[in-house]
């Protein structure tokens, strides 16, 4: 948008570069559901 400042609608995320993302775990699932997944 001219006219407004970059560092008012910019955001910088401090995350430091050498440190490895941590991945959600995945949930189980039912053994109900797992066979209605199984079938499609």
């Amino acid at each position: 948008m001219p006219g407004i400042d970059e560092s008012v609608i910019t955001h910088k995320l401090s995350i430091s570069p050498t440190i490895k993302p941590v991945f959600q775990r995945k949930r189980k699932i039912g053994e109900e559901r797992r066979e209605v997944i199984a079938e499609e």
